[in-house]
């Protein structure tokens, strides 16, 4: 029985391309790193996620089934709809943790920051007042107005 021989200069060719790429995404993860909200990694994430479905699909022959195509595009639309779920479940996590970390039974709810009460106007609603006319005294003649809520 023989093996054959696998094409020398054009795999090593492949390799190279393939290590070559890995490398420069790397780099450039890396530098991604820095963007806030680590974008980069849920990106990361995602791309290989997307990567792993369509992997999957391939290796069991979905796309030589009929309508092959179809199943992996909504394959492949539920990964990317579940992506935001996952996230939020390990911001949740994080928060449990950091919580443990403080002393804080892990059941309590992080309270939200307060906000600056809002600056109320110093003039009333007009729609809410009347103008009534009132005399200073019983013998005065002179009228003065008096601001009143209309009820």
């Amino acid at each position: 029985m023989e093996i054959p021989l696998q094409d020398g200069p054009r795999d090593l060719g492949a390799l190279a391309l393939g290590a070559g790429l890995l490398s420069a995404a790397f780099i450039v993860f890396w530098m991604g790193l820095y963007l806030p909200n680590h974008v980069a990694l849920r990106v990361l994430a995602a791309c290989f996620g997307t990567f792993g479905v369509v992997w999957l699909l391939v290796r069991l022959r979905v796309f030589d089934r009929a309508h092959g195509g179809l199943i992996a595009v909504g394959t492949v639309a539920l990964f990317a709809a579940i992506v935001p779920f996952v996230e939020r479940g390990f911001q949740k996590l994080d928060q449990a943790a950091k919580a443990g970390l403080a002393g804080e039974p892990a059941g309590a709810p992080i309270q939200p920051q307060p906000q600056a009460p809002l600056r109320q106007s110093s003039r009333p609603n007009r729609n809410r007042t009347r103008l009534w006319w009132m005399r200073s005294s019983a013998s005065s003649s002179r009228l003065r107005p008096i601001l009143r809520w209309a009820n």
